[in-house]
């Protein structure tokens, strides 16, 4: 049986808009985390974008990771040791 349409349901956000936001994370001061990735796409397009959904988005389908540095203690910086 072949079906002229797709079977699941159109995503929220459309080629543009998804560009858009594409465009935005290529920016390496724009988001830390995948939270924050959900408010901008809220308040820009007004759409409603899980968690999920946002992170499905960006890790599988576009295949992008946010680059976050690890957290690291103060104690723990590397200190140059100088010969005598």
């Amino acid at each position: 049986m072949k079906r002229d349409y797709s079977t699941g349901h159109p995503h929220p956000l459309t080629q543009e808009q998804q560009e858009l936001l594409r465009q935005e994370l290529q920016k390496p001061t724009s988001f830390s985390s995948y939270q924050q990735i959900t408010d901008p796409i809220e308040e820009t397009f007004g759409v409603k974008m899980s968690y999920p959904a946002v992170y499905a988005l960006v890790r599988y389908k576009w295949n992008a990771k946010l680059k976050v540095p690890r957290k690291s203690h103060e104690k723990n910086e590397k200190h140059v040791r100088h010969s005598s």
